[in-house]
């Protein structure tokens, strides 16, 4: 593609998570997009640089971000079935604290006001299913079934080659390189 004419719809500063995504989706949709990134694809100069980020659906920060993080893990398999590998791992996650704890209410909150999977534990029956965990005995636990992890890296390098195929009229399913 010739990148000297002005012949983009959109252009895309910054080819992290959130970029590399908006960069494939605009593609996918046949909008002429730009990526622009000022280091490697991907990098670790950024927020999602690292190994692996943790996904939840026990949202504790307001369960308004529910349908947005149930619409994230869709999107999450659909980046995967169209890589050939995964991006994301549903590990479950806990949440744990004393009563009041702002992570633990906010979650229990979250679950409860959109019927999630989960088990609330006390600190007993948690350090038992958990041995790695020493607890108060006043503290909860909530087990968020669909918690995971995903890894940002891989989704960003696999998000830019899709977006890229797409551009170029490539398949787009055909499997995208693993990340350096």
């Amino acid at each position: 593609m010739n990148i000297t004419k002005n012949n983009f719809d959109v252009i895309v500063v910054g080819v992290g998570s959130m970029g590399a995504a908006a960069c494939f989706q605009l593609a996918k949709r046949g909008v002429r997009v730009l990526g622009l990134e000022r280091f490697d694809i991907p990098n670790t100069m950024g927020s999602a640089g690292g190994f692996s980020r943790m996904i939840r659906l026990a949202y504790f920060e307001h369960p308004d971000y529910v349908p947005l993080l149930r619409r994230s893990y869709t999107l999450w398999e659909e980046l995967a079935v169209n890589l050939g590998h995964d991006v994301i791992f549903i590990t479950g996650g806990l949440m744990l604290g004393p009563p009041g704890a702002a992570v633990l209410e906010g979650s229990i909150r979250s679950v409860r006001q959109h019927n999630l999977p989960h088990e609330l534990l006390d600190a007993a029956e948690a350090m038992k299913r958990f041995p790695q965990f020493k607890l108060p005995e006043d503290y909860r636990v909530l087990h968020d079934h669909k918690a995971g992890l995903v890894l940002p890296e891989r989704a960003i390098a696999g998000y830019a080659e899709l977006a890229m195929r797409r551009a170029s009229g490539s398949n787009a399913s055909e499997s995208a390189p693993a990340p350096k």
